[in-house]
């Protein structure tokens, strides 16, 4: 299907913004609102990694294709090719992309029907619902509260998911009280993700505290017999993993990132060799050419 971009003014204050003359969405003209702006990163992020745009029931026709529904009325909705639903102002236009454009974690969930997933770092339940849709059985672990809090209002729009997920509003780590810096901004499209390992917003931070749970402490509060994937993206707190940690986890996929000269990769590679996992280690970003001992991915499987 042939896309190009269309703009025309509606009145003094909208205008009207169109891919294909068909579909059609609507932005401010005098001050773009907070929704204004995710949408323009949305169109921006997806069009450059192939999805289309629709505003219409006519799904049928993008078959073959990954779309994103764009729901405009009171409250904003973007639906995903997988009828996965978040309110507009309550994701960051990237991370939809990642996971439901560029399906970065396509490649090691395709089947988790009944599985038991623990989701570390879950931010506003993008992660969870994938999962979830999966067929998995979801613990989503989640660190901020404003995150948190718009993780609970996604995870109501989607009822039939949701019910497979179980939020918790904790740092991994610690088992004791954690301070942690989160952005004042309310903006979601302006976050880049809260750490308790250092302060990423400098003068914008505000300090918070949250309980910290070890991942073993989860297992045993939640009275989880096996964890099929342990998924952490939590910035930092994957170089606190130790051996009870992972004793009945199966599967582990772990975005990590350097902050701290004593975080070195071959902690959590020996770790992980230690306790019979093999692994592999790559970016999800082809682009990106810092080094692995700054940043990347791991996943890795249980083999003995």
């Amino acid at each position: 299907m042939e896309r190009y971009a269309q703009i025309f003014k509606i009145n003094n204050s909208k205008v009207e913004l169109s891919f294909d003359n068909i579909n059609k969405f609507y932005i401010s003209l005098n001050q773009l609102s907070q929704e204004d702006k995710i949408l323009l990163s949305l169109f921006h992020y997806g069009l450059r990694d192939g999805a289309f745009f629709i505003s219409k029931n006519n799904e049928n026709n993008f078959k073959n294709e990954i779309f994103l529904k764009i729901i405009q009325g009171d409250e904003n909705i973007i639906e995903t090719s997988n009828n996965i639903k978040f309110y507009l102002k309550k994701i960051a236009p990237e991370v939809i992309v990642e996971v439901f454009v560029r399906r970065i974690h396509d490649s090691y969930s395709n089947d988790l029907t009944e599985k038991v997933v623990i989701d570390v770092g879950a931010a506003v339940g993008d992660t969870a619902l994938y999962f979830a849709s999966k067929g998995a059985n979801v613990y989503a672990v989640e660190m901020t509260k404003s995150n948190y809090d718009r993780m609970i209002e996604n995870l109501k729009l989607n009822p039939n998911l949701s019910k497979k997920i179980t939020p918790i509003h904790c740092a991994v780590g610690k088992d004791e009280l954690i301070e942690y810096y989160d952005n004042s901004s309310d903006d979601i499209s302006s976050t880049a993700g809260a750490s308790f390992l250092m302060n990423k917003y400098g003068n914008q931070a505000v300090k918070n505290s949250v309980m910290g749970m070890s991942i073993k402490t989860i297992i045993n509060k939640f009275q989880i017999s096996n964890v099929d994937l342990l998924k952490m993206d939590c910035k930092g707190c994957e170089y606190l993993l130790n051996e009870n940690d992972l004793k009945f986890v199966r599967n582990i996929k772990i975005e990590y990132v350097r902050y701290d000269p004593s975080h070195k990769l071959d902690l959590i590679l020996n770790l992980l060799k230690k306790l019979g996992f093999s692994y592999i280690i790559f970016k999800h970003e082809p682009k990106d050419n810092l080094s692995f001992q700054n940043s990347g991915n791991i996943l890795a499987k249980k083999i003995s």
